[in-house]
């Protein structure tokens, strides 16, 4: 996915943020709630932090704490956390900041929804991630320069013509303020635009949006800025290249998938291609799987870590008197939940063609990404090729934290229950056939190389 040219850390220093004036935002106080955070609720906090290595992560929580007491600015302080946050190695833990448009998120759109105007600005269209469907509009309003308008009534807290979010263009930067669920509360976060093709915005760690008109885009011909394209390499080989698993685009990969099955089936080799692919939901690529899998695949149980914050949302999730609900609130806290040790992914439909199924992984595949490379490798046809994936699968299920200036999102959820057995954070899932990153037409080299394999 092609973004914006800023990196994310030095990126936030441009946010309009408010200096010290609450006791609340004192950088000490803000690190001493992190800290205490994620000791009790990160599930990974006791596989990293053991007899071995407590005496270096003592050492280390020590010196941060005393840079926090000589952190002078919010901005700073921020930087300071990030920083921190880099001993977990663990790309599903993060830190955000809201504040300074609560209370302008009970605003409505003054104007008619149906006279929208769009221009031919890449911002400006109609977004739906699959949840929210936003209609993004240029503003001359001073304070910012567009403004997200909903389209529809995504839950009970919000409704259509309520505005969801407002975008600050600053430098070669966006940021956006949002609306969270409940409207009580606001985050702020970078948006990153895929400048090329200006189908996709992102916002981190937050949302994926598409244009509603992505399945006309993906067939434009120069499909190498797109982020999802189906189609033929040659008369033996069949291309999907995916660079979402996000929920707003499964209704979209379902459909390329119908819409090519006499294709697919017809040919001998197909490449999933999912470098760059940002994750999401699992269900997202479940339609391909029947071209992809030989036979039944093992998938190994998940671990709730159950500390007492971790039980409260997992309650919310399956119910006090559910099954699952009654036999977490029968463990201890800070046990590990794991309702299924394994079970077996077996499908009602697998079609015999492709014979041979390549995968193509790079550093940017992470998450849903890395799930899609892990189940199906158990695949008799499929070979992976490319560079380690990302290593950011093991943790998943966030949840977010107030901690006063910040939120601190963090995963409560193991992808297996074996861990740290089978890690795959932070090196990633390593390839079969290597190819480095650079190579300029690895479609053409893979092609070669599965037509010359035997049956």
């Amino acid at each position: 996915m092609f973004s914006l040219s800023i990196s994310f850390l030095s990126a936030l220093l441009l946010l309009p943020l408010n200096s010290y004036t609450q006791e609340n935002c004192a950088c000490e106080s803000q690190f001493t709630k992190l800290t205490a955070h994620i000791s009790k609720n990160y599930p990974f906090y006791r596989l990293k932090v053991n007899t071995d290595t407590q005496k270096i992560h003592d050492a280390y929580d020590a010196l941060f704490l005393k840079k926090t007491k000589a952190t002078a600015s919010i901005e700073e302080c921020q930087k300071l956390l990030e920083s921190y946050l880099q001993i977990y190695r663990d790309g599903h833990i993060y830190l955000s900041e809201y504040y300074s448009l609560k209370g302008k998120m009970t605003e409505k759109w003054p104007h008619k929804l149906s006279s929208l105007n769009y221009t031919d600005d890449p911002l400006t269209g109609v977004w739906t991630d699959g949840n929210y469907r936003i209609g993004i509009v240029s503003s001359k309003d001073t304070t910012f320069d567009y403004a997200g308008i909903l389209l529809n009534n995504p839950n009970e807290n919000w409704e259509k013509g309520d505005i969801k979010f407002y975008i600050k263009k600053m430098g070669d930067a966006f940021v956006v303020e949002y609306g969270l669920y409940d409207k009580n509360k606001v985050g702020t976060q970078l948006l990153f635009i895929n400048s090329e093709a200006q189908s996709e915005i992102k916002l981190t760690g937050i949302a994926e949006f598409f244009k509603e008109n992505l399945e006309t885009e993906v067939s434009i011909p120069n499909d190498k800025n797109q982020p999802i394209v189906f189609k033929m390499l040659t008369d033996k080989t069949f291309l999907m290249k995916i660079e979402t698993f996000g929920g707003g685009v499964k209704k979209t990969i379902d459909s390329l998938v119908h819409k090519h099955h006499n294709q697919i089936i017809s040919c001998e080799n197909l490449i999933v291609d999912v470098r760059n692919n940002s994750g999401g939901n699992d269900s997202s690529y479940f339609e391909i799987l029947p071209y992809v899998y030989s036979g039944p695949v093992e998938i190994i149980g998940n671990g709730f870590y159950l500390s007492p914050e971790n039980k409260k949302l997992f309650l919310n999730w399956f119910g006090e008197d559910s099954e699952r609900g009654k036999a977490i609130q029968a463990m201890d806290d800070y046990s590990v939940y794991s309702p299924d040790k394994s079970f077996i992914h077996e499908l009602d439909t697998l079609y015999t063609m492709p014979k041979r199924v390549a995968v193509l992984q790079n550093e940017e595949t992470v998450s849903s990404g890395e799930t899609f490379v892990l189940r199906t490798r158990q695949s008799d046809r499929v070979i992976v090729y490319g560079v380690n994936s990302a290593g950011i699968v093991d943790g998943f299920n966030g949840q977010s934290a107030d901690l006063g200036c910040f939120y601190l999102t963090y995963p409560t959820t193991y992808r297996s229950y074996k861990l740290p057995d089978g890690a795959i954070d932070p090196y990633g899932i390593a390839p079969d056939v290597y190819i480095e990153s650079f190579m300029d037409d690895p479609y053409s080299f893979i092609t070669q190389h599965l037509e010359l394999m035997q049956d």
